[in-house]
């Protein structure tokens, strides 16, 4: 089991490249409270954050080709 408040590091296979992300300083907040919360890194965060929006967004895209 894992500590409460331990910070995730990433899985060896998210580590190739990169990304830059540039937010709003409100918007930064924002993620820093939740990955905080969360017990996770920011980069681990945004990283589940945009793996859930691909999917939601691969669903909208198969709803409108129906």
């Amino acid at each position: 089991m894992k500590k409460p408040g331990v910070i995730r590091r990433a899985p060896k296979y998210v580590l190739a490249d990169a990304i830059a992300v540039r937010l709003a300083p409100e918007e930064q907040a924002i993620v820093e409270e939740c990955a905080y919360e969360g017990a996770e890194s920011r980069a681990a965060f945004l990283r589940r954050m945009i793996m859930l929006g691909v999917k939601q967004h691969k669903r909208n895209l198969s709803k409108t080709k129906s």
